[in-house]
């Protein structure tokens, strides 16, 4: 199924992407910026400087990555690949010219993800609460007009 788009279909993928980084300048770090020309210019140009910005949709972004996981690229980079062509077209959908981005969901669909959720939830969880080693976590809180110090489990 093709995205509605109200883009121009003579715009190619390289002038679009070339608007994007001039907008995004106004608001993102210079290096932020030259990582994003990097990846541009690096992954995405060689496949599709002269493809028309309306023909880059769902099943060609999902060929290339998957491509670039065939070639022995890390998960985490073609997911970093993902996140730069996902604020390109949050910039088009933002300006009204495409309906919805089609690198939304795409982390699930190509198992972008690292380690196992539920592992990864309970670290998170066991360092904001102090835990080390599964051992029970006590924290002393003090009152602030006593001065007198209560004990509570976590």
């Amino acid at each position: 199924m093709r995205r509605r788009s109200t883009i121009d279909a003579a715009v190619t993928f390289k002038e679009f992407a070339e608007d994007w980084l001039a907008d995004a300048a106004l608001r993102l770090r210079p290096q932020t910026i030259d990582g994003y020309r990097g990846t541009l210019r690096d992954h995405f140009l060689p496949a599709w400087r002269a493809w028309p910005m309306i023909d880059v949709d769902r099943e060609a972004i999902r060929a290339l990555l998957a491509a670039k996981m065939r070639d022995g690229y890390e998960r985490s980079t073609v997911g970093r690949l993902l996140v730069t062509l996902s604020g390109l077209f949050a910039y088009g959908v933002d300006r009204g010219l495409f309906e919805a981005n089609p690198c939304k969901g795409l982390v699930k669909a190509l198992r972008l993800r690292t380690g196992n959720p539920k592992r990864t939830r309970r670290a998170a969880r066991s360092r904001r609460l102090n835990v080390t080693n599964s051992a029970p976590c006590w924290r002393r809180f003090t009152a602030p007009r006593t001065m007198t110090r209560t004990w509570e489990p976590a």
